[in-house]
């Protein structure tokens, strides 16, 4: 709402320049200029609350909780590998899931499920112009990819994640009306661009905090499938000698979520 309303001001502001006052324009343009700075920061950070709650970090009560998620999946490949290792480490895990990939591997879907992760929705076919859509079709998207999660889990999802973590004013509000929380992430281990495994487990390991939420891909990325799990592991290997329980995402996460 408050950048509708700043939006407005400045248009205002610009017919009256050029009306009656034409040396302020240069002032005008400039502000302009800053205005959509900003709101392109708010667009792109993922922890930026300025178009409604985003859950980027998530503390737990009495215990150093952090959360593994994974975007993306499911892949007929990577995401049961991810799967073994998560089982071998006994660690539960949220997986954003894009509705048609779900659809494609329902067996895929059905054993994250019964394995006891959490999954949550990641758009039914991860437009990365979402924002440039109309509110009804960031709707549809939403709703077909929890549609699709509770018809192969019997469960409805509790959280979205848009894709690439981008969000407004339509794709907040869509969220609020699917009574989806809307997540994103503190860490980012950036497997989608880095081929260095030591740099990615330098990035991850910096600095844990309790209620980080770690960000990975269960698709094929840039990091090697076998680079990628070896990642996980020293993650994962990292967070626990410190004292971090991991926990999958959900309404009440520290209270509800499985130990891990």
């Amino acid at each position: 709402m408050i950048f509708t309303l700043l939006a407005y001001a400045l248009l205002l502001l610009t017919g009256w320049a050029l009306a009656l006052a034409p040396a302020w324009l240069p002032y005008l343009l400039a502000a302009y200029g800053g205005f959509f700075v900003i709101y392109f920061w708010c667009m792109l950070s993922p922890s930026s609350s300025a178009f409604g709650p985003v859950i980027s970090q998530l503390p737990g009560v009495g215990k150093q909780v952090v959360y593994l998620t994974f975007d993306d999946g499911p892949h007929a490949v990577v995401t049961p590998a991810v799967l073994r290792l998560l089982r071998q480490k006994q660690v539960p895990a949220t997986f954003f899931v894009v509705g048609e990939k779900a659809r494609a591997l329902p067996e895929v879907v059905a054993q994250i499920h019964r394995e006891g992760h959490v999954l949550a929705n990641h758009t039914d076919s991860h437009h990365h112009l979402l924002t440039l859509t109309p509110l009804s079709v960031i709707q549809r998207e939403i709703e077909r990819c929890s549609g699709t999660i509770a018809e192969l889990t019997g469960k409805q999802p509790d959280c979205f994640r848009p894709c690439a973590g981008i969000k407004d004013r339509y794709i907040a509000a869509a969220a609020r009306r699917a009574g989806l929380l809307l997540v994103n992430w503190n860490k980012r281990s950036l497997d989608t661009v880095c081929r260095s495994p030591r740099a990615m487990i330098r990035r991850m390991c910096a600095k844990p905090a309790n209620g980080d939420i770690l960000l990975f891909h269960d698709r094929p990325t840039r990091c090697s499938l076998a680079d990628k799990l070896a990642v996980l592991t020293a993650v994962i290997d990292c967070y626990r000698e410190q004292g971090f329980v991991f926990r999958g995402i959900k309404k009440r996460p520290a209270q509800d979520g499985p130990a891990g």
